[in-house]
C-alpha cells in the first residue's frame, strides 16, 4: 500500500468521528487503534496476548466496541510494562457513540494487510499529518523531521547514550537511533517529556519503532530531573533537544540545586532558555556533545543571560552556532539557532567557534518553509568541514566574543552581507569598507544621539487636550516625515519632554522591524516628540544631515544596521550598538555635495513617479471611457 493511500484511510477515519471530536481526540482514537493492529500484525507480540483480546477479535462482534478496545488497552498494559500508563493518558473519549467507532474501524480494515515494519512509519505521518492540521497548538510538541534527521548527522551519533529532556513524540532519540544503526552503531536511548498525551504518542511510536529498551519518563525535567545514585544528575554522551522557547519558570521550586546544573549563575524567572542550556551542559558526560535547537535571544540577552553565556564561552564547550530560517517550525514562525556544544572539542577548533549562517538554506512552502535533503547535506558539509567562507561560514575566536559582550549574534561576524539596496539585492563587504583609506568615526563621535520617548499607543489615547505632535512609524514615509499628519498626544508633565524634542537637521533612524525608516527633520515651527520607535541622530559641527541620510540609506550603511538588529519575532536596533556604527568622515564642503546630490536625485525620482502615476490614471481613465464603464466606477 502506497504512503498517500494510508495517509488517506486515517483522513477517512477522521472525517467519520469529526463532528463528534476534536482532531487530538482523533489523534488519540486511531493511534489506540494502530497499535492494537501492530500488536496483532507482530506474532512476537500477538502469542502474549489472550487471543480473545487481539484486534481482529475484539472487532469481530457487534456492539461495546468501546468498552472492549478499553478493556484490551488494559490487559495491553499488564502484558506489556513499556506501555505502563500510556492508555491512562489517552483514551476513547466518552462522547463518541459506538456506530461512529464502527465506522472509523471499518475505515481501517485495509490497514490489516500492512507489513509489522510499516507501522511505524504510519503512525509517525498520523503524528505530523494531524499535527500540522492543528496549526500551531498541534505542532507545540513536533519537532519538523527534517530538523529531527539534522542534529544526529551534526553530532556524528554512533553508539553511547543518548538523551532527549523535552522528548515531545521522541522523533530526535528515533532519529538518533536510525543514524547510528545505518552506520553500524548502537546507541542507548534516554528521555523525559512534561505533557502526559504527548509521553505517552511518544511511548507508542518508540514502542511499534521497536525500541522498547529506551528509557522515557514523565516529567518535568528542570525542576524534577531524573537521576541516578547518590543524588547526582544523569551524564549521556550526546543530548539532543528542542525545548520550549522563552517560557516563565520557577527556579523557586526546584527541590534540589546540588546537582551542579548552575555553576554558571541561576537563569532569570522571564526566560526558560538559559535554564535549559545549563541543564544540557551539566548532562553530558567528559566528552560528551550536545545540539539544542532554541530561540536568536540565547545569543545576545544581557543580565543573568550573559553572565551563563560568557562563562559557557571562557570554558570553551561551544563548538558551533547554526541559525536556521524562519518559520521552520510548527509552533513558531520566529527564525530559530542549533547551539552545539562539544566537552571535547578537536585541539584545531579550541578557543573558537564555528559560526554558520543557514537562514537561506531552505524551500518555501504552502504556509511554512521546509528543509529539505539537499540543505540538511549542506549544513551538515559546512560544520563538519569548517570550510570558512565570506558570506555564511566562519570560525570567531573566543578573545573576539567576549570582547563584543559575549554576543555570539551570527550577522555580527560576518563582513559580508546581502542587502536589498536601492536598485535590487547586493553583496556588501564591510571588511573592505572598513579597510578603505576614507577616514572613518563611530557615530558617537560625530554626533549626539537619544533614543524617542515611550508613548502611548494611538488606541489608548481618549484626550488629546494639552498633546504634543509626535513622530511615529506610520509618519515617515519614502524618506520624508509627514509633518501635516502627525497625531497629538496627551503629556502629564511637560517638563519631560525636553530630552525628546526634536529640531531640524536630526536625522532619525527607526529602531523596530525589518524595514528601516530614515528621515531628515525639516524646518519646524513647534515642539515635537519623537516617540519610542526612533533614534535621534544630531550631528555635531561639521557633519551633513543629508549626508548622514544618504550614507545610512547606502548598501553599507544598511548592512552596518541590519547587522546590529536583535531579536527574534521583532528585530530591534539598540542605542548602544547604534553610537558604534561607522560612518565616513570626508569634508564639510564634500558632505554638503554629496548630501545634497543624493537628496535631489531621491526627489526628482518622486516627482518622476507621481507625474507618470497620474498620466497613467488619465490614461486608464480614458480606456474605461471608451469601454463605456466610468459612470459605473468612481473613487470610494
Amino acid at each position: 500500500m502506497e504512503t498517500e493511500e494510508k495517509l488517506n484511510l486515517l483522513w477517512q477515519g477522521a472525517n467519520v468521528v469529526r463532528g463528534s471530536m476534536e482532531i487530538s481526540q482523533i489523534v488519540e482514537t486511531e493511534s489506540i487503534i494502530l497499535t492494537h493492529m501492530y500488536i496483532e500484525a507482530n506474532g512476537e507480540l500477538a502469542d502474549q496476548m489472550p487471543k480473545e483480546l487481539l484486534w481482529s477479535n475484539i472487532t469481530r462482534g457487534g456492539g461495546s466496541f468501546k468498552d472492549k478496545i478499553n478493556n484490551a488497552s488494559v490487559t495491553v498494559e499488564k502484558t506489556f510494562s513499556f506501555l505502563k500508563d500510556v492508555f491512562k493518558n489517552i483514551k476513547v473519549p466518552d462522547q463518541v457513540d459506538d456506530n461512529s467507532l464502527y465506522q472509523l474501524i471499518n475505515t481501517f480494515q485495509p490497514l490489516n494487510t500492512l507489513n509489522v515494519n510499516e507501522f511505524a512509519e504510519l503512525f509517525e505521518t498520523l503524528l505530523y499529518k494531524f499535527g500540522e492540521a492543528e496549526g500551531r497548538r498541534g505542532g507545540e510538541n513536533l519537532t519538523p523531521l527534517s530538523i529531527a534527521k539534522l542534529l544526529p548527522q551534526l553530532l556524528d551519533i554512533r553508539s553511547g547514550d543518548v538523551n532527549d529532556g523535552a522528548a515531545g513524540i521522541n522523533q530526535f532519540l528515533i532519529e538518533a537511533n536510525r543514524y547510528a544503526e545505518e552506520n553500524g552503531g548502537h546507541v542507548n536511548l534516554y528521555g523525559q517529556e512534561i505533557n502526559a498525551r504527548t509521553w505517552a504518542l511518544g511511548k507508542i511510536y518508540l514502542f511499534m519503532s521497536g525500541l522498547t529498551n529506551a528509557t522515557v519518563t514523565l516529567g518535568d525535567t528542570l525542576l524534577n530531573p531524573p537521576l541516578i545514585k547518590d543524588g547526582v544528575i544523569q551524564k549521556f554522551d550526546y543530548v539532543l533537544m528542542d525545548p520550549p522557547y522563552s517560557m516563565r519558570w520557577n527556579p523557586e521550586q526546584l527541590t534540589d540545586e546540588n546537582l551542579g546544573r548552575f555553576n554558571y549563575g541561576l537563569p532569570s524567572k522571564s526566560k526558560s532558555d538559559m535554564a535549559f542550556i545549563s541543564h544540557v551542559v551539566a548532562s553530558l558526560k567528559e566528552k560528551g556533545k550536545t545540539a539544542v535547537i532554541l530561540p536568536l535571544g540565547v545569543l545576545f540577552r544581557g543580565g543573568a543571560d550573559r553572565k551563563i553565556r560568557e562563562g559557557i564561552i571562557r570554558d570553551d564547550i561551544i563548538e558551533g552556532v547554526i541559525g536556521l530560517p524562519a518559520n521552520l517550525l510548527y509552533a513558531t514562525s520566529i527564525p530559530v539557532v542549533i547551539l552545539i556544544f562539544n566537552k571535547n572539542k578537536p585541539k584545531e577548533r579550541k578557543d573558537k567557534i564555528l559560526l554558520i549562517d543557514a537562514s537561506k538554506e531552505y524551500t518555501p512552502g504552502k504556509g511554512q518553509n521546509i528543509l529539505e535533503e539537499k540543505h540538511i547535506d549542506k549544513i551538515v558539509k559546512m560544520f563538519r568541514s569548517g570550510e570558512e567562507n565570506e558570506e555564511n561560514c566562519r570560525f570567531v575566536s573566543i578573545k573576539e566574543v567576549l570582547g563584543n559582550d559575549a554576543d555570539l549574534s551570527i550577522s555580527r561576524y560576518f563582513t559580508v552581507n546581502e542587502v536589498q539596496g536601492k536598485f535590487g539585492q547586493v553583496k556588501v563587504d564591510l571588511e573592505k569598507f572598513e579597510e578603505s583609506s576614507i577616514p572613518k568615526k563611530d557615530l558617537y563621535e560625530v554626533a549626539e544621539t537619544f533614543r524617542g520617548m515611550n508613548t502611548p499607543s494611538l488606541s489608548k489615547v481618549t484626550s488629546t487636550k494639552g498633546g504634543y505632535s509626535v513622530i511615529q512609524l506610520v509618519d515617515v514615509q519614502a524618506g520624508e516625515i509627514k509633518l501635516d499628519q502627525l497625531n497629538l498626544m496627551p503629556i502629564e508633565d511637560p517638563s519631560k519632554i525636553q530630552n525628546y524634542l526634536v529640531q531640524e537637521g536630526d536625522v532619525i533612524v527607526s529602531n523596530r522591524g525589518s524595514v528601516i525608516k530614515i528621515a531628515v527633520v525639516p524646518k519646524i515651527n513647534k515642539k515635537i516628540i519623537l516617540s519610542h520607535n526612533f533614534h535621534a541622530i544630531r550631528p555635531k559641527k561639521g557633519m551633513n544631515s543629508l549626508f548622514i541620510k544618504a550614507y545610512l540609506e547606502s548598501p553599507v550603511g544598511q548592512s552596518y544596521l541590519e547587522s546590529m538588529q536583535k531579536g527574534t519575532a521583532i528585530k530591534v536596533l539598540g542605542l548602544k550598538e547604534f553610537n558604534y556604527l561607522k560612518l565616513p568622515v570626508l569634508s564639510a564642503e564634500q558632505q554638503e555635495v554629496i548630501g545634497e546630490k543624493a537628496d535631489k536625485a531621491e526627489k526628482e525620482y518622486r516627482e518622476a513617479i507621481n507625474k507618470a502615476t497620474e498620466k497613467q490614471k488619465k490614461e486608464y481613465e480614458e480606456c474605461y471611457k471608451k469601454m463605456g464603464i466610468s459612470a459605473a466606477v468612481s473613487e470610494s
